[in-house]
């Protein structure tokens, strides 16, 4: 039910659920509001909570020092990186 690759919904989990610092909650309406405008009002996703705290999948400490490293070097003029094609084909299996 979408023109995509993913439903509105799984379109709209997808986009926010990994949110950082964001209640699952939260992150439920936001999918709603998205579902409904993404339709054009015809759908609208049920929401029903019972829970007692709020529940945070993506806690970012805010406060904590940002590590920065180092950038890695070009590969050499004409030549190919091949480290970085076995790395990207070594991670897309997984």
């Amino acid at each position: 039910d979408g023109s995509g690759e993913h439903s509105p919904f799984s379109a709209a989990l997808l986009q926010h659920i990994g949110a950082s610092n964001v209640s699952i909650t939260e992150a439920m309406n936001r999918v709603t509001g998205d579902v409904f405008k993404a339709t054009a009002g015809k759908q609208r996703p049920w929401l029903n909570v019972s829970l007692t705290t709020e529940v945070v999948l993506h806690k970012v400490d805010l406060n904590a020092p940002l590590i920065v490293g180092e950038a890695s070097a070009p590969p050499a003029e004409g030549g190919s990186d091949a480290s970085n094609t076995g790395a990207a084909g070594a991670t897309a299996g997984q």
